[in-house]
């Protein structure tokens, strides 16, 4: 997959995937010499955005995943994440909803599509369960 930087002197990052799942976002200084070549992992290169470049103290970058839940015959779950997941950066008081709107948007799906799921699961260093609620005021 081919994609033009915004501007010539654009900010990359380089991350670490593996099925389908960011293991690693290496910055500019970082040493990349303990790279896994082996497998399924592979690399991508991608411009930093903006927004990312200007995050406030209390913003966060998250990493987004598409996934699907399978339930096993002893109600134990299994997760498998499929595409291309990405970053994104949520701002302290951000609802919800307009998380949703914004993920929504970057990957190009029509309303009528976009999952109803009542919970989405997000990784900052950590697994970070959100419940919908009616209004969806909840905040990150």
């Amino acid at each position: 997959m081919r994609k033009q930087v915004s501007l010539p002197y654009a900010q990359l990052r380089l991350l670490q995937l593996r099925c389908h799942t960011i293991y690693e976002v290496f910055t500019i200084t970082d040493k990349i010499e303990h790279l896994k070549s082996e497998g399924d992992w592979s690399l991508r290169a991608e411009e930093i955005p903006e927004v990312e470049k200007n995050m406030g103290p209390g913003d966060r970058r998250i990493h987004v995943y598409h996934y699907t839940i399978h339930t096993i015959r002893d109600e134990r779950c299994k997760v498998e994440n499929f595409g291309e997941p990405f970053l994104l950066v949520v701002g302290e008081n951000e609802s919800l909803a307009s998380v949703k709107v914004r993920i929504q948007r970057k990957l190009e799906v029509p309303h009528e599509e976009f999952p109803k799921e009542e919970r989405k699961r997000l990784w900052d260093n950590r697994y970070l369960e959100l419940e919908h609620t009616k209004s969806n005021n909840l905040t990150a």
